[in-house]
């Protein structure tokens, strides 16, 4: 078992290397797909405002509790690059890149596993969800920051005195960064009493429960500054959302309202009504999620290969790239080290407390509400669980046949996740063209324009539907910001008869 051992930790840098120019072929040979949504508005404030100037009308939009630390990291990252989107994605896309090494040698510090290590940095890298956020230079403040938090997780759990205040202070400096992080606090004081774990009860108590108070109260006192700001933009988004008393959804004869946190379903044509427990609402929410996730992920595969064949030379070099990866796992023995059955249901319980913790912010809103690069974080916890559910698997079946499906497993995600991730690439690119093309014939007198809404004949359609948050999120704030200048619209809804297309906006 050992000479199988080291086998697969023989040399872990040709995985990470193969694996970090797989990630970056699409902008090397296909290019940027261009600034879109905030690069508009932050080259806009500085230009307008200057670094200084632009960072301080943040904080006054949006209150100090609000990532100002996080939005200096931003800004002085536009500020230093030219306007070019390929400069600026090739140096983001290296700090996502030097993000999965961080999580290779943090995790390789605690197991001393090459295999354990090489696999979660792998499996954050690839995360299929993870594209829409190397993808969206706005969100480098997050990558910034959870590359720091990570190192930071570790010396706080040392409980090392001078390292440990000095820790501390630059966790709370990586809450105002970006505040999803506070979640992390519950793993951090979960590893601090399994790590320090000892028989005496009495020097465990006394040795852990000050550093524990220390995080408790650095977490509170974030959370009351920061839910106490009442410019903070998700605070006001989170009341908004919730005091909305009335929420109709016609099915027929059916009109569901929710009031004062019921959900009421009454019948038009009996009048009779009937109170349905609001929870039920919430976890159908959840269901219809889940099912558009799974059609993206099965749907991005064919789409992301038909992206590759129709772009040439370039898409068949990134389609071998993957091969390689591929045939890298075929050859590659799958033992990791099997450890007790207790240490891997810890594995299982770490990754679901950091997963669960990460994203309880998101289940605050009636209805849960969380964008996909938000799962960037928790899909670090994902790959910890899997690794559990691996590792558990090999000690309660350690046949063949068990080791045989456990590759074949690790060999798809190895293949479908950056196919999926290139798909995701491809769909913005088609985004951005499409509301481009929307935009001339708009700017070029072909469409009726009236009060609410603007309707013109549909040139061309599209493809990426299956990326069902793409639209909302990136298309209608893109032509919002292209045509915003001459006609001073916000789109907020679309609908498409034949090859009609009706825009609804508002004026800004």
């Amino acid at each position: 078992m050992t000479s199988q051992l080291k086998k697969i930790s023989v040399n872990p840098n040709a995985w990470l290397i193969t694996s970090w120019v797989v990630l970056l072929l699409p902008l090397l040979l296909l290019g940027s797909p261009g600034f879109y949504n905030d690069d508009f508005n932050s080259y806009q404030a500085i230009e307008q405002l200057g670094l200084s100037g632009a960072i301080q009308n943040w904080m006054n939009e949006y209150g100090s509790a609000y990532r100002p630390i996080g939005i200096s990291f931003l800004y002085g990252y536009y500020s230093i690059m030219p306007q070019n989107s390929y400069l600026l994605y090739f140096g983001y896309q290296l700090l996502y890149i030097t993000l999965s090494f961080v999580i290779y040698r943090e995790i390789y510090i605690f197991t001393k596993s090459s295999s354990t290590s090489v696999f979660l940095a792998l499996f954050f890298l690839f995360f299929p969800f993870n594209a829409t956020v190397y993808w969206q230079i706005s969100s480098l403040m997050m990558v910034i920051a959870t590359i720091f938090a990570l190192v930071l997780m570790r010396q706080i759990i040392s409980l090392s005195n001078r390292v440990f205040i000095i820790s501390i202070v630059g966790w709370i400096v990586l809450l105002f960064t970006y505040e999803q992080l506070l979640g992390l606090a519950a793993v951090i004081g979960f590893l601090i009493a399994t790590i320090h774990f000892e028989i005496n009860f009495y020097n465990f108590f006394k040795k852990i429960i000050f550093p524990l108070l220390i995080i408790v109260a650095v977490s509170t006192i974030f959370l009351v500054v920061y839910f106490t700001s009442d410019i903070n933009p998700k605070v006001v988004s989170l009341k908004s959302l919730n005091a909305e008393y009335l929420v109709q959804q016609e099915e027929g004869n059916v009109v569901v309202k929710q009031e004062e946190g019921k959900v009421i379903s009454s019948n038009k044509k009996s009048g009779e009504s009937q109170a349905i427990f609001s929870g039920l609402g919430r976890m159908d929410h959840i269901t219809r999620r889940i099912d558009k996730a799974i059609s993206f992920l099965a749907s991005s595969i064919s789409y992301s290969l038909q992206g590759m064949l129709n772009s040439g030379i370039a898409g068949y070099i990134m389609i071998s790239a993957i091969a390689v990866l591929g045939v890298m796992s075929f050859f590659l023995p799958l033992y990791y080290p099997i450890f007790t059955k207790l240490t891997s249901l810890l594995y299982i319980f770490t990754g679901t407390l950091w997963v669960g913790a990460t994203l309880a912010p998101f289940f605050l809103y009636d209805e849960v509400h969380i964008p996909p690069y938000t799962l960037m974080l928790p899909s670090i916890g994902l790959g910890i669980i899997m690794l559990g559910v691996f590792q558990l698997t090999i000690n309660y079946f350690s046949d063949f046949f068990t080791k045989l499906i456990l590759k074949v497993l690790f060999i798809f995600i190895v293949i479908s996740f950056p196919l999926v991730q290139y798909g995701f690439y491809f769909g913005l690119n088609e985004e951005l063209r499409y509301w481009e093309n929307i935009a001339t014939e708009i700017n070029q007198g072909n469409a009726k324009i009236f009060e609410d809404k603007i309707i013109f004949t549909e040139i061309k359609g599209k493809k990426n539907f299956h990326i069902f948050w793409l639209e909302n999120a990136v298309g209608f704030r893109y032509i919002s910001d292209l045509i915003g200048e001459e006609l001073n619209r916000n789109i907020t809804k679309v609908s498409r008869s034949g090859k009609k297309i009706i825009l609804y906006s508002t004026v800004k």
